[in-house]
């Protein structure tokens, strides 16, 4: 329906914004690109493309050390980062299961 094809369009502009030659090596510098991607490839319902960026080590390394980065400062001033892409990682992964057919082998 209109809404699958509206995230579709979406997923297509953050495809191009991270991985635009499309080989995978995903050199883009787009934080929203590498933060969105997932969830609107799901909400598109695009399995195959869903489960080949899920897998895609530069992508899942990127998305680690670059979204979801906190700085702070310690009592001394020094400065402190967290990473807490693991979290958004995991939920994607839990967004795809919920929606893929058959609950994505979910009990």
């Amino acid at each position: 329906g209109r809404r699958t094809r509206y995230h579709r369009d979406i997923a297509r502009y953050f495809r191009g914004r991270l991985d635009p030659d499309g080989d995978g090596q995903c050199p883009g510098d787009s934080q929203r690109a590498l933060s969105e991607l997932p969830y609107h490839l799901t909400e598109a319902e695009e399995w195959d493309e869903l489960t080949a960026i899920l897998t895609n080590f530069r992508f899942l390394e990127r998305k680690l050390a670059e979204v979801g980065v906190v700085e702070g400062r310690t009592p001394e001033g020094l400065t402190t980062r967290t990473h807490t892409g693991v979290y958004l990682l995991q939920d994607d992964f839990s967004h795809a299961l919920e929606r893929m057919p058959g609950g994505g082998g979910l009990p």
